[in-house]
């Protein structure tokens, strides 16, 4: 189990919003914790082992942003380490992006080869989770 939210805001306190919905989230993933926040043309992005408080504490909620999204984490498939903490960061044909996901993907495998034999560079992923081989 994992948890996802995501606020998209007229008014730029997405990232405070945010902190509520995933603390509401927090029973789905005990583990760890993360947000993305767009911030102008980049996306800048905390993510640790622990509870979504402890995240919050480097101030990322203070930014000014219209979105944002995060994720909770007990890790089912994955390795428990903060690589495989999402929301995954992302540049794919040019843009940059993020993605939070709860599931498993039952061809993570076929995904990653199919993407290396298009051409994705070796050193893309950079988790063992399965939820970053859909990034591309």
């Amino acid at each position: 189990m994992c948890g996802v939210a995501g606020i998209f805001s007229s008014e730029p306190n997405a990232p405070a919003l945010l902190k509520p919905a995933m603390r509401s989230l927090q029973g789905r993933g005990q583990e760890g914790s993360g947000i993305a926040v767009q911030c102008g043309n980049d996306i800048e992005r905390e993510r640790e082992l622990g509870y979504v408080d402890e995240i919050f504490r480097k101030n990322i909620e203070s930014r000014e942003s219209t979105l944002a999204i995060g994720h909770v984490w007990y890790s089912t498939t994955s390795v428990k380490r903060k690589q495989n903490l999402q929301p995954f960061l992302f540049t794919s044909h040019g843009k940059q992006g993020a993605l939070a996901h709860n599931g498993n993907l039952t061809n993570a495998e076929e995904l990653e080869t199919f993407s290396y034999e298009r051409g994705l560079p070796k050193d893309f992923y950079t988790s063992t989770s399965d939820s970053e081989r859909i990034a591309v």
